[in-house]
Order: structure tokens, then sequence, then C-alpha cells
């Protein structure tokens, strides 16, 4: 609903799934030590303060605000494909090729199809995979390892009249680096947005 424009309107909203409650099996990141990183850049860049002085009239409405959506694994339960940044835990996987059998079995467990078995060990196609476990659960001979768990970074999402799914700009293991590349992205919009644009079209405009 809309709010009256005033200091302690919060302009930048970070959620994230609720793998701590739920003592979800999935989870492949800390989603509470992201929100934590994210919420203090805000607080130390002013960020709510600067996207309230974009605002001309006394109300915000909800496309005035920047939402951050932070999802411990590619399930994405808090829906990160519709903020406008998501933040989206995966693993890659690999194969020891000296204990794998060639049985198929990380083949037909693949909820992407992502992988590939033909009289050889496995491929994986990187464009399908969302980097889940489930491959490295099925694996009879534990042939398949995993990378330490990474982040992929989605931009400019959005629902209302024109809805778009926000697309994936890089894969990250440094949490430092991604809250430094979106604040970069967010000092853009705040510097060279056009009057009451809202961010996801900013970003569509501005890089496709």
């Amino acid at each position: 609903m809309p709010q009256e424009s005033r200091k302690a309107v919060e302009m930048l909203s970070v959620e994230t799934c609720h793998n701590e409650l739920s003592n979800c099996p999935n989870v492949l990141m800390e989603t509470a030590k992201w929100k934590r990183a994210l919420l203090q850049w805000a607080e130390e860049a002013d960020i709510s303060k600067r996207l309230r002085m974009r605002v001309s009239g006394n109300k915000i409405l909800y496309h005035h605000r920047i939402r951050i959506s932070v999802s411990g694994c590619p399930n994405c339960c808090s829906k990160p494909q519709i903020a406008d940044f998501g933040i989206v835990g995966y693993v890659s996987p690999a194969v020891n090729t000296d204990t794998c059998t060639i049985c198929g079995a990380c083949r037909d467990v693949c909820p992407d199809t992502a992988i590939t078995v033909k009289n050889a060990p496995p491929l994986f196609d990187r464009n399908k995979c969302q980097g889940c476990v489930k491959c490295r659960e099925i694996c009879p001979n534990g042939s398949i390892v995993l990378m330490d768990p990474g982040v992929r970074l989605l931009v400019g999402g959005k629902l209302g009249r024109h809805p778009r799914l926000a697309q994936v700009i890089g894969e990250f293991d440094d949490l430092d680096v991604v809250v430094q590349r979106i604040g970069q992205i967010v000092e853009e919009y705040i510097e060279c947005a056009n009057s009451a644009e809202r961010f996801a079209d900013f970003w569509i405009r501005t890089h496709y």
C-alpha cells in the first residue's frame, strides 16, 4: 500500500527464504549472513534516503522501492526471479572418472535434464544445470563431487503490466564482491535513471 514519504520508510528490502526456520535440507548458503551484509551496505550508503529523494510527491509506492531476494538453493522459494536483485545459492558438479561406472543414475535423477551419459562419464550442460545436489546424492560410488557453494546474481525482475524474469549476470563465490556489484548498479540507477523510472525498467533500457 502507498505510504507517506518520510524518513522512517525503508526504500530497500532484503527478503530471504525460510530455510533456517524450516530446517531445509537443500540450503547451500547462510542466507542470514548475506542479508546482514546487504542491509549494512544499504545503511552505510544511505540508500533509503537517496531513493526517497527520487520520488516526486509525498507517496511511496511499491515500485519506488528496490527489492533484493536471497534464496539458499536453486528451488528459489523467496522468488528471486521477480525481484530487482536475486541471489541464489548453487554448486557446480564434477565427476571422478576413476570411480564412475557410467550407470546413468545421475542422468535419471536430474530434474533439469542437464546430464548426458553415453558410454562415457557424465557430461553436464552448464546452461541447464541449476546447481542442486541430487546427482551427488544418487551416485552409488560417490563419484560426483561438488565445488564450494557460490551464488548466481540475477537482476531486473518485475511483475506488473509488463512482467519480466530477472536474468543471471554472473556467478560469484565472494559475498563482498556481490554486495559491491549490487552497490555499483544501484548507484548507477540513482544517478542516471529517468524521473519516476522503476529499477527494472532502467536496467532493461540500459543493458538490453
